[in-house]
């Protein structure tokens, strides 16, 4: 008998011994109701999506030829994408005071509540309230947006398919209702957000332009400087106006037909393995107890 045909044999009989038993039968009872017990506990959640395209057409990509164009390429640098703006503008501080400003901290953190929008209690675990008292800091009693902002880091994703200018921003919440009025308003709001600080740019920009044409002695740099003046003041035109600029809604929220999580059959088959390993395992440590000590 080689090795592999004994160790074949010696797994058939410990499987027969320890594993084929009654006492399997109420482990595997047991993993069965606590599976039950999870489930019950856990409330399902649903994925809530939504879906956009990357304006890749507005003024910041038109490109204009000639000095202009070498210009503009000059001035742009690496400049970011509307993708990688409208991102970074989702996470800041300056779109969760807006959606705070707008009641969102109220409906997230304390939902049907009677508190004032600042005075949201805020309950602290032990573990910080040691720590704070151990390194000498002082923690919120109350909710703020900072909060807020830390909740919209941990629950909205925002991905760029591929190559391609799609994109999907997504969270996964119980109340269904909530979870598409949030992100439908975070994603006007981060887009508004990022309006206002490219206006700024812009206008910077602009006077930056006319101080450049009013010093400008030499004809093709006088053309090409008024080139990137006019494409920027098309920019800010684009930009004041009240709809979205760096991205394009295709489908506004949505939810998934059925939640996504608990998975029911991976916690059930989890447990299964859980609980008949640990009833294979005391059987073992039964039979050898003698030889183990």
């Amino acid at each position: 008998m080689n090795k592999f045909e004994q160790s074949l044999k010696q797994a058939i009989d410990f499987f027969n011994s320890h594993v084929l038993i009654k006492s399997s039968l109420k482990y595997l009872g047991a993993s069965l109701i606590f599976s039950l017990l999870i489930i019950f506990i856990l409330s399902p959640k649903f994925l809530i999506s939504s879906t956009m395209l990357e304006n890749t057409g507005n003024a910041d990509t038109q490109k204009i030829d000639g000095v202009g164009g070498l210009l503009q390429s000059l001035s742009s640098g690496s400049a970011n994408t509307n993708f990688e703006k409208f991102r970074s503008r989702l996470e800041s501080s300056s779109v969760a005071k807006r959606m705070w400003a707008e009641g969102w901290g109220k409906r997230v953190f304390a939902p049907g509540s009677d508190y004032p929008l600042d005075g949201i209690p805020k309950s602290q675990s032990l573990g910080a309230k040691l720590s704070a008292l151990l390194l000498g800091y002082e923690l919120n009693d109350t909710f703020t947006h900072h909060d807020l902002k830390e909740f919209i880091k941990n629950s909205v994703g925002l991905t760029k398919i591929g190559r391609s200018s799609k994109i999907v921003a997504d969270m996964q919440s119980a109340d269904q209702e909530f979870a598409k009025e949030f992100l439908d308003a975070i994603i006007v709001i981060a887009d508004s957000e990022a309006k206002i600080g490219e206006i700024v740019l812009t206008k910077s920009r602009i006077a930056s332009l006319k101080e450049g044409l009013a010093d400008s002695k030499n004809a093709i740099v006088t053309s090409g400087l008024s080139n990137l003046l006019n494409s920027a003041y098309f920019s800010l035109v684009t930009l004041e106006s009240d709809l979205p600029y760096f991205v394009i809604i295709v489908d506004k929220a949505g939810s998934s037909e059925k939640p996504i999580s608990p998975n029911i059959f991976i916690i059930i088959f989890a447990n299964f393995v859980t609980f008949l390993s640990l009833s294979a395992f005391i059987s073992y440590f039964r039979a050898n107890k003698e030889q183990i000590w």
